[in-house]
């Protein structure tokens, strides 16, 4: 029994996005809002052009595609580029591996965020030069055809430190660590300390990078995530990223973890491709599978709750809101993330990224790093902090911070230069560190005073409450 899929009965809450079922397994798509019209087709087929592929379309399970916002997720990989969202294949005596490459964060449920009476800010879809103002990751999963679990993670876990040297070498982008520990799709909290290997520092030793894959093959046994942490070069400035990497080989334990159910594809084949970590078990919309999907949802909603993160209690509920198709509350879920919340962390991510390019003291990053955009990113912060100090919704809590936040971003700014990040001093990073720690209060007086502001029906109707 597969759920059938279904628009919301109530007009407020409908999705623009038009559905169709695929030729490739349980795989749907979905289409640019729009796309028939004269103009919205042409600027539909370039940006899907600049993407890599021939129509304007993003493909994943039924509740991925269900509340995709398909331009931002087409702007997104078409200023990515096609070097981190390409399939890519690759053999090592028996084992044979293949990799899908996805999207993830807001952009699956983006188009939950148009829906209600608040639209969402401008330039959540991006443009050509910008990226969208939603949150952005990348899923891989690394599909292997071998006997020995251990032997392909071995070589999953050398395949990923070479991949990362690749796009340090012959890429745009700046990769900064290979990370493991901490949270895990599908797994929540693993209960492990975050453990960062610095990309520069594996790269010059023998003996740290085979520390360094014998760690990563390790994860990857157990069924873990490994991360790829770094700063992408998208159009005229630099954004935060992280690739989440898994291994799957063919005859283990089939399982869909809740990535299945949030992640979309530029390809019907890749999504396809995505989904072989649970076929063998049956189709993705089955009752038990969907089951697990809401059960491992509420976990990660409730996570959420106990460490305060109210963004990420409702991007939970509206993931659950797709996998169970229930859409009566789809409004109120999306609440949070149509106000200056979703806003405030983005900027804190791109804060933290700046900080971290500024403490750079690796030559050949800092010969890599590119002036002017990395001016344009601290420009681009510098005014959005300055709007938000204005705002009475953020500053009122905050008397005396504001004078010292604009001083210390206009004194890093000017610092910056025409000679990039490389310029900044000891003290400028601090400085953007303590912005950002201001900024996090924002963040969370924001979400947790819209949250609060209901009388409590849409949490029970969620499932949120026992």
């Amino acid at each position: 029994e597969v759920p059938s899929v279904r628009q919301p009965a109530r007009a407020t809450e409908a999705f623009a996005n038009e559905l169709f079922q695929t030729a490739s397994g349980p795989v749907y798509g979905a289409r640019w809002d729009g796309w028939d019209s004269p103009a919205a087709a042409a600027e539909a087929a370039a940006v899907a052009a600049a993407a890599g592929v021939n129509t304007p379309a993003v493909y994943g399970t039924y509740a991925a595609v269900h509340a995709a916002h398909v331009e931002a997720t087409l702007r997104a990989a078409a200023l990515l580029g096609e070097s981190l969202t390409v399939r890519r294949a690759w053999q090592m005596g028996a084992y044979a591996f293949e990799v899908a490459a996805g999207l993830s964060g807001d952009l699956s449920m983006g188009n939950a965020l148009r829906t209600g009476e608040r639209p969402p800010p401008p330039g959540s879809a991006g443009t050509r030069e910008t990226m969208p103002m939603l949150q952005v990751h990348i899923e891989e999963l690394h599909v292997c055809s071998g006997i020995d679990l251990r032997r392909a993670a071995e070589l999953f876990a050398e395949s990923l430190v070479a991949r990362a040297e690749e796009l340090q070498g012959g890429s745009k982008h700046i990769v900064e660590s290979i990370s493991t520990g901490g949270f895990s799709r599908g797994m929540g909290d693993t209960g492990e300390a975050r453990k960062d290997w610095p990309l520069w520092d594996v790269s010059a030793s023998a003996r740290l990078r085979e520390r360094c894959v014998a760690e990563l093959a390790a994860q990857a046994v157990q069924g873990r995530d490994v991360t790829l942490r770094m700063v992408a070069r998208a159009g005229r400035g630099y954004v935060p990223l992280r690739i989440r990497c898994r291994l799957h080989l063919i005859g283990g334990e089939p399982k869909y973890d809740p990535s299945a159910y949030s992640t979309v594809f530029l390809s019907p084949e890749d999504a396809n491709l995505f989904l072989t970590m649970g076929r063998a078990s049956g189709d993705p919309g089955a009752p038990v599978h969907r089951d697990a999907a809401a059960a491992a949802l509420a976990e990660e909603l409730e996570t959420c709750r106990l460490r305060g993160d109210l963004l990420g209690v409702h991007r939970a509920m509206l993931k659950r809101c797709c996998v169970t198709q229930d859409f009566s509350r789809v409004g109120y879920a999306g609440r949070v993330l149509r106000s200056h919340a979703l806003e405030i962390r983005l900027m804190r991510a791109s804060g933290r990224a700046l900080a971290r390019l500024a403490e750079v003291r690796d030559d050949a990053v800092r010969r890599k790093l590119q002036p002017a955009a990395a001016v344009t990113t601290l420009a681009a912060y510098t005014e959005g902090c300055a709007t938000l100090l204005e705002s009475p919704q953020c500053s009122a809590s905050f008397t005396g911070v504001r004078p010292r936040a604009l001083w210390a971003l206009a004194a890093a700014r000017k610092q910056v230069g025409g000679a990039g990040m490389g310029a900044l001093r000891t003290e400028d990073s601090v400085a953007l560190r303590r912005v950002n720690v201001w900024l996090k209060a924002c963040e969370y007086g924001i979400a947790s005073a819209l949250h609060d502001a209901n009388d409590g029906s849409d949490e029970d109707a969620l499932g949120m409450r026992n």
